[in-house]
């Protein structure tokens, strides 16, 4: 059955425009997607989230409906999600995808004390060591080479394959996936997401005192990286749960939606 959706738009400080889906019925959760996405991404959990929820899937700046700034620094997505938190009915419930549970962090940090009742965080992407480049400048100087010829699947290509590390097969089924046009319109943000990522710190300080009860996802067969990013947030939040997922990796809303949404309901139910 099609799920009746409505556009949302919320001004951000710097005069972008943020784009929403907002889709359901029930308590508010916004869903942020991760690096070379935008809402489409979530496109495959409504059917079963929208019976309980009223989802708003955000196009983080730069993707799909949202407009972009002159330039791209993490803070101004962390002040993006600060901006669309207070907006939307309050307490609300958030879930972040990779670089994504980045900016929700960032976010639910600037916002009032009750604004966000509850998160779910799958691999944010942590430093954890201080060990070789996470994305080779080799790699981002194809990807930029790649778009200034046009060639946008090859820059997502590249990304799926060399930094989340996706074998053949698993990129050939991406292409397949009714989000890959989404992942084709977020090409051009995905090298400016990889140097955020590089030069990005995690202050400890100040999430010791975030009590926003949080759920972290990892994939049990995820890089030791992510796994280890993963530990060190739970290592910080004091009202936090981990979670591995069996035989999955980053993912899992693709390999095991169910897996996932069984996650998300046993910790949002009301």
């Amino acid at each position: 059955m099609a799920v009746d959706v409505q556009t949302v738009q919320v001004p951000s400080d710097d005069g972008t425009t943020l784009s929403m889906e907002q889709a359901g019925t029930g308590p508010p959760l916004l869903l942020v997607h991760d690096t070379g996405e935008d809402r489409t991404r979530w496109k495959g959990l409504y059917p079963a989230l929208t019976s309980s929820h009223t989802l708003y899937a955000l196009d983080r700046r730069g993707r799909g409906g949202s407009t972009d700034g002159p330039s791209y620094a993490a803070q101004r997505e962390f002040e993006d999600l600060s901006e669309v938190m207070t907006h939307l009915p309050n307490p609300l419930d958030v879930m972040g995808l990779g670089w994504g549970a980045i900016c929700v962090l960032g976010g639910v940090r600037r916002v009032a004390a009750g604004c966000v009742r509850r998160m779910v965080l799958y691999e944010p992407p942590l430093p954890v060591d201080a060990g070789p480049s996470r994305t080779p400048a080799v790699v981002l100087e194809r990807m930029q080479s790649f778009l200034g010829v046009g060639a946008r699947d090859r820059v997502v290509s590249l990304y799926l394959t060399e930094v989340l590390g996706l074998n053949g097969a698993e990129l050939e089924e991406q292409k397949t996936q009714t989000w890959w046009r989404g992942r084709l319109g977020a090409a051009r943000t995905i090298p400016r997401e990889l140097r955020a990522w590089e030069e990005y710190r995690f202050d400890e300080e100040n999430y010791r005192g975030l009590a926003v009860p949080t759920l972290l996802l990892e994939g049990s067969l995820s890089p030791d990286r992510a796994r280890k990013a993963v530990a060190r947030l739970a290592s910080v939040l004091p009202s936090r749960v981990v979670s591995s997922l069996p035989g999955q990796r980053h993912l899992a809303l693709d390999s095991a939606p169910d897996l996932v949404l069984r996650e998300l309901s046993s910790f949002l139910s009301p």
